[in-house]
């Protein structure tokens, strides 16, 4: 391929070091087999507009995900189109980027004339050549999302962290209470019986005063997003009664991971 033919290709972006955004599709594989990734053309006139966007159901349609990379956390990015989206393999693609080493930049292009590949390569002096198949995965239902407005909640990430994996250990679903002052953690086991543990509120909004919220969610997939936390920042949290669990992780050099837990059916016994 010509290197300076732009006109011949469809994308072309490149990350400056791959581990990152191995690590993130990892994650993001044991919650979803077919992904639908979409590029946006960039806008000199707008600097946030352009990038890469993941919104997706997980597999048991109990979690949602919104991932956002700007096209300013490329090392390069380029889209001859207002939007072109891939499908992979989660699986399949998280392998074939796993050949290449966490700090070596990678680039991806498609062509025009064979839009039905995505071409790897890592930058480096023996590099690795992956010509990876696309498939087409079916655009899927995006949930009510709308955060704006519903009550935001600060808690401590390590308590919150430690709490919902020793739990998990007896239970998969968690019942969460919020009321002024603190969020309360329970569940029920046949073999042991009811735990309930609580954390204080650091900050709050959105919450009017005397307001009891209530949900029981599948939290397990979502506590290996952690990991993009530091051990002393606190966790944001937005809940609200009949409305998911929603929580914001920051990924290091590339963007954001949004991920909704749905609320659990009340009447599930765990």
């Amino acid at each position: 391929m010509s290197q300076d033919s732009k006109s011949s290709r469809l994308l072309d972006v490149e990350i400056a070091e791959i581990g990152t955004f191995t690590g993130l599709i990892k994650k993001l594989s044991t919650m979803i087999v077919d992904a639908r990734f979409i590029f946006s053309q960039t806008d000199s006139t707008n600097k946030n507009k352009g990038g890469l966007v993941f919104k997706q159901s997980s597999e048991d349609g109990q979690s949602f995900i919104d991932l956002r990379i700007g096209a300013s956390k490329f090392q390069k990015f380029l889209c001859n189109k207002d939007y072109v989206d891939i499908g992979v393999d989660m699986k399949n693609f998280h392998t074939s980027l796993n050949m290449i080493g966490d700090k070596v930049a990678v680039r991806f292009y498609i062509l025009k004339n064979t839009p039905e590949v995505l071409h790897i390569r890592s930058l480096e002096d023996y590099p690795v050549k992956i010509d990876f198949f696309l498939q087409t995965v079916t655009e899927t239902k995006v949930p009510n999302m709308l955060t704006e407005g519903r009550p935001c909640f600060q808690v401590e990430r390590g308590r919150f962290y430690t709490i919902c994996k020793e739990y998990l250990a007896v239970a998969n679903g968690i019942s969460l209470t919020v009321n002024d002052d603190q969020m309360l953690f329970n569940i029920k086991s046949k073999e042991i019986g009811e735990i309930c543990r609580c954390i204080p509120l650091l900050d709050a909004s959105n919450n009017k005063k005397g307001k009891v919220i209530n949900g029981n969610f599948e939290v397990g997939k979502v506590l290996s997003f952690f990991d993009y936390l530091k051990r002393d920042d606190n966790l944001k949290v937005i809940i609200d009664n009949d409305f998911p669990l929603v929580l914001t992780f920051a990924i290091p050099s590339l963007g954001v991971v949004v991920i909704a837990c749905t609320p659990l059916d009340t009447g599930r016994d765990d």
